[in-house]
């Protein structure tokens, strides 16, 4: 088996025990081409299982984070946004 054909197999079988068919990834970060770069290494590795939802700010994120995402990829240097929130504090 093919190296990508194994990786996503064990994406298959981990999503499975999850009890979900796809992952849901939030971004946060204030450069939008951080957005188009890492949508694109996402969706390379993880093809059409994942669902990305962008933010600009961290308090934008956190009104989202009732949608439940699997995973949260912050830019630990985001500057501070209108409420005072850093990367780091996010």
């Amino acid at each position: 088996m093919a190296g990508m054909e194994k990786q996503e197999k064990s994406l298959r079988e981990k999503l499975h025990v999850l009890g979900k068919s796809y992952l849901k990834v939030f971004l946060v970060d204030y450069d939008i081409m951080n957005f188009k770069t890492m949508k694109h290494q996402l969706n390379n590795v993880f093809g059409v299982r994942i669902q990305v939802e962008t933010f600009l700010s961290g308090a934008d994120c956190l009104e989202s984070m009732h949608l439940n995402p699997d995973v949260v990829i912050i830019d630990r240097f985001l500057e501070k946004d209108n409420i005072g929130m850093t990367g780091l504090l996010l």
